[in-house]
């Protein structure tokens, strides 16, 4: 739970600064665009104004040189009767020389700037916007008087022609323009910051549910598994009863499988700690000793108990019990892996075995070891038809049949194993055997 929190957590604060971001990017586009786009604006709006005036009074001037002064006087009233009012405070015209033939300052009339970038774009037709911020040479009395500057070069259109045939140039302050920028940006800016605190807050809120689901379906599934898990636990345990019984029923049909049962156990885990098999490995080899004769229960008492040699038919049924011990617990969950191991206990290492005939290393592993711990607690054992051997006969055995009918690893662990003495019921029978000798 801690680490979910903590997820939703740093998903909030990474949520926060991406929004964030995307805010300020965004913001600062749409603040640039604006700001562009309202200076062009002022810009057009003011040339097609300021071309309206001034064209009607220089109908018929000549602008090869300096306006003359009529042409001057009348521009000067119109100027101060029809532009000033409009925020505009001074008016230079240039001709298509680049040569300034009048400024309503009186200053710098008669010089020539025919490569000014900004005249040569209007002489082609194009509004040029310009903001001072410091004082410049042609421009310094203007911007004592009005700070920072807008300045404007537009075309002069006569009527009827396509082709400028001049240029004027305005100044005026930049503060109304800035004013009307900082009023959009306000307004962008406030859009911007609200839109990104609203997805950010709705991008919690699908969060903190989508969380609130989590941890409520968490909790369905905590209590779901452990209904389940009890579930297994009465399923297992029926299953249990269920093997003791049919492991009781074997026993008192034959009790020599019981103490079979057990001896084959002890000898199975013997091997596996020989052969350093893991964990889940040693408890197959346990239960599988326990039940790797549970097929019996199908067996007639007749041919379990019968004193003397089965005849083919009577083995036929016997040799049967291996297919019918692994169809019984491949019905049981918990023990189903034991089902080769049970099915492959009586294979042998050359092929000859039953019930499918595996070869070498094709038979299962445990099945391997089962076998090799079965032969040998029959040999030890006293049966209705012969007495248990001697543990040297028992050796002398399993070495004869290491690599025909026994896997020699498995042969070789469990000699080193009765070598080392691990094994308390075979020194057990041993001394019993000795003591009936003397």
């Amino acid at each position: 739970m801690r680490r979910r929190l903590g997820i939703v957590g740093r998903y909030a604060l990474e949520s926060f600064i991406l929004s964030t971001a995307m805010a300020v990017l965004l913001g600062v586009a749409v603040t640039w665009i604006v700001d562009d786009t309202i200076v062009n604006e002022s810009s057009r709006s003011m040339s097609t104004m300021v071309n309206a005036v001034i064209v009607e009074q220089l109908h018929g001037a000549d602008l090869s040189g300096p306006l003359d002064q009529v042409t001057s006087d009348h521009l000067d009233q119109e100027i101060a009767a029809n532009l000033r009012v409009g925020g505009i405070d001074t008016i230079k015209l240039w001709n298509a020389d680049g040569t300034l033939v009048y400024s309503s300052d009186g200053e710098g009339v008669g010089l020539t700037f025919d490569d000014h970038p900004a005249i040569v774009a209007a002489l082609s037709g194009e509004v040029v916007s310009q903001i001072e911020r410091r004082a410049e040479d042609e421009s310094r009395s203007q911007f004592e008087r009005l700070g920072t500057l807008m300045e404007i070069y537009a075309p002069l259109y006569r009527p009827g022609l396509d082709k400028p045939f001049g240029v004027f140039e305005t100044y005026q302050s930049y503060a109304p323009v800035q004013t009307l920028i900082l009023r959009a940006n306000l307004v962008i800016w406030g859009i911007v910051i609200f839109g990104a605190l609203l997805l950010y807050v709705t991008q919690l809120q699908i969060v903190r549910k989508a969380e609130h689901r989590l941890r409520h379906t968490e909790a369905e599934a905590a209590l779901i598994n452990e209904r389940l898990e009890r579930s297994l636990r009465d399923i297992e345990e029926h299953s249990v009863g269920t093997l003791q019984a049919l492991v009781t029923a074997v026993d008192a049909k034959d009790s020599y499988t019981a103490r079979h049962s057990l001896g084959v156990t002890e000898y199975a885990l013997a091997i596996g700690r020989r052969m350093k098999l893991d964990a889940n490995e040693m408890r197959q080899l346990e239960v599988g000793g326990l039940l790797h004769d549970i097929g019996k229960i199908g067996v007639s008492e007749a041919i379990l108990l019968k004193p003397g040699r089965l005849d083919p038919d009577e083995r036929h049924v016997i040799e049967e019990h291996s297919e019918m011990g692994a169809r019984i617990i491949e019905s049981i969950p918990f023990v189903r892996d034991l089902v080769p191991a049970v099915r492959h206990h009586h294979e042998r290492w050359d092929g000859t075995g039953y019930p499918d005939g595996l070869l070498g290393e094709r038979i299962p592993l445990l099945a391997r070891v089962l076998a090799v711990a079965d032969a040998f607690d029959a040999m030890m054992s006293d049966r209705p038809y012969r007495s248990g051997m001697r543990l040297s006969e028992a050796r002398a055995e399993l070495m004869r049949f290491r690599g025909i009918q026994f896997d020699p690893a498995c042969v070789d662990a469990l000699l080193a194993s009765l070598d080392a003495g691990e094994l308390w019921s075979v020194s057990h029978h041993q001394l019993s055997q000795d003591s009936a000798t003397a």
